[in-house]
C-alpha cells in the first residue's frame, strides 16, 4: 500500500498489516527535512557522531549575553537564525522523522 507523508508530501509504502510507520522526510529541502531541538545539555551530532558540549546551560533561552546591558535594552543585538527562524545559539537541527498512524 502507498501513503503520502503529511510533512514532506513524499510517497512511502507500507504493508496492509502495519499499524504505524516512521518516515524519514526527504523532500530536497533542508527546511522541511530537519527540525529544531532546544539545546539543554551535551548531545551527540547525528551526522558526525561527535559529542557536542553546551558551554553553559544557564544561558539557554537567552538570545545573547547582553540582555540586561544598554545594548540589550536598546535592541542592538545580533542574533543568527536558521531557515526556520530559530536562534542558532539555542537550537540545533536534526533529521525530522514523521510518525504516521496507518490504522486506528
Amino acid at each position: 500500500m502507498i501513503g503520502i507523508c503529511p510533512n514532506c508530501n513524499q510517497r512511502y509504502s507500507y504493508n496492509d498489516y502495519d499499524v504505524d510507520y516512521v518516515h524519514s522526510c526527504d523532500s530536497r529541502s533542508a527546511t522541511i527535512n530537519e527540525e529544531d531541538v532546544l539545546k539543554v545539555g551535551n548531545y551527540v551530532d547525528e551526522s558526525t557522531g561527535e559529542t557536542i558540549t553546551v558551554p553553559n546551560a544557564n544561558f539557554q533561552g537567552l538570545a545573547n549575553k547582553s540582555k540586561l546591558t544598554k545594548a540589550g535594552i536598546n535592541g542592538q543585538r545580533s542574533v543568527t537564525v536558521n531557515s526556520r527562524g530559530k536562534n542558532v545559539n539555542n537550537y540545533r537541527e536534526r533529521q525530522h522523522y514523521e510518525y504516521i498512524e496507518v490504522k486506528k
